[in-house]
């Protein structure tokens, strides 16, 4: 089943040079965090497309169970949701 996420303010876009990873996190219109995660040289569609877009936005994880952090994510970027790079989104244009 389809999870369905408000993107209303985008908090951190870095990268991560000890671990390569890139990020953006984001607080939903009901304060969840959520971050995508992604890997440099790898197609990263999932940041390319979020980036582009106007905050805010409504996207469906396709995949939840794939997004459910891990205790470290939760304890360390308190994280309601943290999305790999493989999840598959969807921009919900009905928002």
């Amino acid at each position: 089943m389809d999870t369905l996420l408000i993107l209303k303010e985008l908090l951190i876009d870095c990268y991560y040079p000890d671990s390569e990873a890139l990020l953006l996190k984001y607080r939903c219109d009901d304060g969840r965090l959520v971050a995508f995660w992604g890997e440099p040289g790898e197609p990263n569609q999932n940041i390319s497309m979020l980036r582009n877009l106007e905050l805010p936005v409504c996207i469906e994880l396709n995949d939840p169970e794939f997004c459910v952090p891990s205790v470290l994510e939760k304890k360390k970027y308190n994280l309601t949701w943290s999305v790999p790079s493989h999840a598959s989104i969807h921009v919900n244009s009905d928002f």
